[in-house]
Parts: C-alpha cells; sequence; structure tokens
C-alpha cells in the first residue's frame, strides 16, 4: 500500500512551545496583535536611529548574527525584519530562509551606498520590499518601517484569505469524495463506450479533433507571456517583449481584458516601488525618471500624487544642502584670505594671496555681504602698503598697489594721499638750502615758480591718468572663441510631455580653455532642465583667453540655452 502525505499545512502540527510563544506574544495589549520588528545588527549608531523611528507601541527585537536572528524570527514571528548587511554575508539566502517560515514577512536592508545594484535587483525580484542607505536619517527610516509595517498587514490579510478558500475547498472534498470517485469511474465507462462506438463506425465517418479553449479568451498567450515578464522584473524593457508591451497588446486583442488592465496596473505599481525605494535610498534624479514612466504608464495612480510631494520634499532639502555648502566654502575662502592679508599676501604670490581667496568667494556666491566686508579690509591693507613703499622711495610697487586698489574698487582721501605723494617725484627729496645772501623773489617771481609748480603737477596727474588707462587696458580681456560646443540633452520624462523652457548659466572659462564654477543663474520651469544645461556647459571648450598685454587670463561670462520640442 502506498502511503499518502497531505499538502496542507494544518495536517503539520507547529512545535507548541514556538507555538504558544507566538501567540503570547501576539496576543499581548489586550488581545490585539503587536507589531514586532527584527534588526540584525550590531552597529551602534544604527541600532539608535531606529529605535528612533519605530513607531508607539511596537517591540523591537535586536540580533547581533544570523543565528541569533533566526531563533528570534521562530520564537517572536515578527512583522517586520531589518538586515545590516555588514552582519550578514548571504543576504539572498538568508532572507530566502526567513521567508520560508514567514512568507507575509516584510524585508528591509541598510546597506552601504556602493551595494546599491545589488539591492535594487533583491526589489526588483520581491525578495527585499525597500533599501536604506547607511548613515540612516532618522526620518527616511521611520517612513519605510511605516510603510513595511502596512506591507506585512497587506500580505497578511492576503494569506488568511487563501487559507480560508483552502479549508472551503478542503471540506467539500472531504464530503463528496466517495461521490466524485464513484462519478468518475461512470464517466471513464461512458467516454470508453462513445469512443469505442465512434472508432466502429463507417469508413465515411470522421472523428472532430477537440479544440482547448483558453479561459482568458484569445489573449491568453499574450497574458502568459506578460505575467513571466512581470516575474522576471522586465517591466519596460526590452520592447516589445517587457510586461507593459504584453499586457497593452493583449489589450488589443481583447479590450474587455480585466486580466490585461490589472497587469498594466500592477507595472505601474512595481515602477512606483522603485520610484519610492529610489527616494528611500536618496538618488533624486532615478527616482523622477521612474514616477515619469509610471506616470505615462497610470496617469491615474493614486501613489502619484504622493510620491511627487515626496520628489518636492527632496528637492528643497537638496538645495538647502547645497546652500549649505556653498556657504561653508565661502567661509573657508575668506578665511584663508584674512590669515593672507595678516601673513601680507596681499596680491602676491600668485595661488596664495588675499586678492584671489576673495575673487573665488565671489564666484562661489556673490550675494554673501561677508565678502564686501573683507574686501574693504583688503582694499585699506593694500592702500598702506602702497603708502609705505611710496615712503621708502620704491615708486615701482608702490605705483603697482595703487593700480591693484583702484581695479578692486578702492578710492577715497587715503588713496589719492598716496597718489599724491607719487605723483610728485622729488616729495621725499629735501629742497636744497637756499644762499644767505640771496635776495628775496619778487612777486612777479612768486607768480611765475607758481605757475611752473602747478603746470608739473599737472603733468604729472597726465602721466598718471595716463599710465593707470595703459593698466586697465593692458587687464582686458577679450572673450574668448568657443571651439567646442555639446548641445543640452533635454531630459526624456520632459521632451515626451512637450515642456519647452530655457535655463541661464553663469561659468568661467579657465586659463586652459576648460570650464569651471558652471551654475545656474535662472530657470523656466525651475528644476526641469537645469541638469542638462550643466552637463551640456561644462563640456565646453574654449581658445585660452588672454589679457590685452598677452598674459593668460581667465574670463567670466553667462549664457542663455533653450530646450524647445
Amino acid at each position: 500500500m502506498m502511503a499518502t502525505f497531505s499538502p496542507f499545512k494544518n495536517d503539520q502540527p507547529m512545535n507548541n512551545e514556538l507555538s504558544r510563544d507566538a501567540t503570547n506574544f501576539r496576543n499581548k495589549q489586550g488581545g490585539q496583535a503587536v507589531t514586532s520588528i527584527l534588526i540584525l545588527s550590531s552597529n551602534a549608531a544604527l541600532l539608535e536611529t531606529v529605535g528612533r523611528s519605530v513607531p508607539n507601541g511596537a517591540q523591537l527585537v535586536e540580533a547581533g548574527n544570523v543565528d541569533a536572528a533566526m531563533q528570534q524570527l521562530y520564537a517572536v514571528r515578527p512583522s517586520v525584519v531589518l538586515i545590516d548587511t555588514t552582519a550578514c554575508k548571504d543576504i539572498s539566502g538568508t532572507i530566502a530562509q526567513m521567508m520560508q517560515e514567514l512568507p507575509s514577512l516584510a524585508v528591509l536592508v541598510a546597506c552601504k551606498s556602493d551595494e546599491n545594484s545589488a539591492m535594487m535587483k533583491l526589489v526588483a525580484t520581491g525578495q527585499v520590499f525597500r533599501f536604506l542607505i547607511t548613515p540612516l536619517s532618522q526620518a527616511q527610516t521611520k517612513m519605510t518601517i511605516d510603510a513595511a509595517i502596512s506591507q506585512h498587514h497587506d500580505l497578511d490579510q492576503q494569506a488568511d484569505r487563501r487559507e480560508a478558500n483552502a479549508s472551503d475547498g478542503d471540506e467539500g472534498r472531504k464530503n463528496y469524495l466517495p461521490a466524485y470517485i464513484g462519478l468518475g469511474a461512470a464517466l471513464v465507462v461512458i467516454v470508453g463506450g462513445i469512443f469505442y462506438g465512434i472508432s466502429h463506425m463507417g469508413g465515411d465517418s470522421h472523428q472532430q479533433p477537440t479544440v482547448a479553449t483558453s479561459p482568458d479568451g484569445p489573449a491568453g498567450k499574450e497574458l502568459a507571456l506578460a505575467d513571466k515578464a512581470l516575474a522576471a522584473g522586465k517591466l519596460l524593457e526590452p520592447p516589445g517583449d517587457s510586461a507593459l508591451d504584453l499586457y497593452r497588446s493583449a489589450l488589443t486583442i481583447d479590450p474587455k481584458s480585466a486580466r490585461a488592465k490589472a497587469g498594466i496596473d500592477n507595472v505601474a505599481n512595481k515602477l512606483l516601488e522603485k520610484a519610492e525605494a529610489a527616494l528611500t535610498a536618496e538618488q533624486l534624479e532615478t527616482a523622477i525618471t521612474i514616477l515619469e514612466q509610471a506616470r505615462d504608464v497610470s496617469p491615474d495612480n493614486s501613489r502619484l500624487k504622493f510620491l511627487d510631494g515626496q520628489v518636492t520634499r527632496e528637492r528643497e532639502r537638496l538645495k538647502l544642502t547645497q546652500a549649505q555648502d556653498t556657504g561653508k566654502k565661502v567661509r573657508t575662502l575668506l578665511a584663508q584670505a584674512q590669515e593672507n592679508i595678516e601673513a601680507g599676501r596681499l596680491i602676491s604670490p600668485a595661488g596664495n594671496n588675499a586678492r584671489e581667496a576673495i575673487a573665488e568667494a565671489r564666484r562661489t556666491d556673490p550675494t554673501d555681504p561677508a565678502i564686501a566686508t573683507a574686501q574693504r579690509t583688503l582694499n585699506a591693507r593694500t592702500i598702506e602698503a602702497a603708502r609705505r613703499a611710496a615712503e621708502q622711495n620704491q615708486n615701482e610697487q608702490a605705483q603697482n598697489l595703487v593700480t591693484v586698489a583702484r581695479q578692486m574698487g578702492a578710492a577715497g582721501s587715503d588713496l589719492t594721499a598716496v597718489e599724491r605723494l607719487l605723483s610728485n617725484e622729488t616729495a621725499a627729496a629735501r629742497p636744497a638750502p637756499a644762499p644767505v645772501a640771496a635776495p628775496q623773489p619778487s612777486q612777479a617771481q612768486q607768480a611765475a615758480a607758481l605757475a611752473a609748480q602747478q603746470q608739473a603737477a599737472a603733468e604729472a596727474a597726465r602721466k598718471k591718468a595716463e599710465a593707470e588707462a595703459a593698466a586697465a587696458a593692458a587687464a582686458q580681456v577679450a572673450p574668448p572663441k568657443r571651439i567646442k560646443t555639446v548641445p543640452p540633452v533635454p531630459p526624456k520624462s520632459a521632451a515626451d510631455r512637450g515642456i519647452n523652457g530655457w535655463v541661464v548659466v553663469s561659468f568661467t572659462i579657465m586659463q586652459n580653455g576648460l570650464i569651471g564654477d558652471a551654475k545656474v543663474v535662472e530657470s523656466q520651469p525651475k528644476g526641469i532642465f537645469d541638469e542638462a544645461a550643466i552637463q551640456a556647459v561644462s563640456q565646453w571648450r574654449y581658445e585660452p583667453p588672454l589679457r590685452a598685454d598677452g598674459k593668460p587670463a581667465t574670463f567670466e561670462t553667462k549664457i542663455k540655452l533653450k530646450f524647445d520640442n
């Protein structure tokens, strides 16, 4: 006699001790199920962040290694498990073992940024519900845990419904099994008799083939292929063989197919799950791209509005972070400038002086008021250095400092006094004493001498003005010629939706013709084409900019890029 085994889990009793522990745990707090979260990690910072992120009333169970985690899994039977990749080498195998015990378990993974691709594959295949990038953000961790708890409840309810249906079916099979056996035997006899009679009929009679009808109608083949592509994660690619294309093909064959419509909704939901995972991993651009794909698949999906709000908040957070980074860079440059001022490195040596540090700070953020304060300090020190050089008859150095001070926007009586001192080349020389017996000059002679002095002063002023003009002309930089242009490529989502716009980009042409400090000054609509404009301009090349005197220089400019579809 052949032994038979029932496939139903109710026929295989659970370990009494574990069953009793799980029942006691779930019946705490007045008979209500207690949400439990198992975390596999030994990272103190990660444990602290998760502890602050779990909802009120939830139980957090910690395990430092895989063996301890499996013991807690059997004893507590948690709703959610969070696995730290640093504490578990075989992520996929461990998850499979856990899911075999608890099919409705929602699995989260905390990983490093360089593990993104591997985690995305696990999310796409359904092994992992979401993943987080370490170090964890409390807000994102809380949002992810809440979503995982909701996912667990949904899976639990689905499992309960399946078990209820299976129980009803078992009862029917147990009650009517003898009748089914008898009826089956009778049908075998009847079918055999009919087949025998037909096989012995005259030669003009022909047996008609039996045609099997698909329960899904004429679109059954397409639907089967579509389901297979969906299970393999082929949502949008490859063209023609993706789940979306196959479901749409089935809908073309049978416009009333409920399975095809539900399949398209499933594709959209899978895309939205990937977009949410990208947001959780702080991959904003990836999330936006996937959201636009999901919008094209199912524009009326109720989750789109929620995720659009998440994208807006994430973009605002990134802008704040960028502003903080800009402010930090400006403070560092101004500190370097102050250090150079104190050390006397006002305008030299090249690459390590106060003038260049302040200029770089101004290019980073022209609106920072601290830059103007630093510039005034530098101007005052430069004028003072020019005065000391003039008093020591170092006229060339003094003139150079005066010229630079004017270029930096310095003005005032102190600078004018230094310029007057330089204009009179004999100011530092003492006049030879007049002979004791020399007669006093007449009024006419005094007037002539005064006129001569005024003429000499005017001539000195003219020469000074000419020297300043020459220096200013020599410092002028002609706009360099562009020798390489890379056109901007608009985002596919904007192109598909027919969105037009423009972006104004400011940038610096470096001495070697490369692009530096490219940033968006203004754009419309905001944030849509900014990245495409920066990527294009950063690849442009120019002839090296030169001053009028042939010396290498940099050149600041800006340009407006239009995006028309």
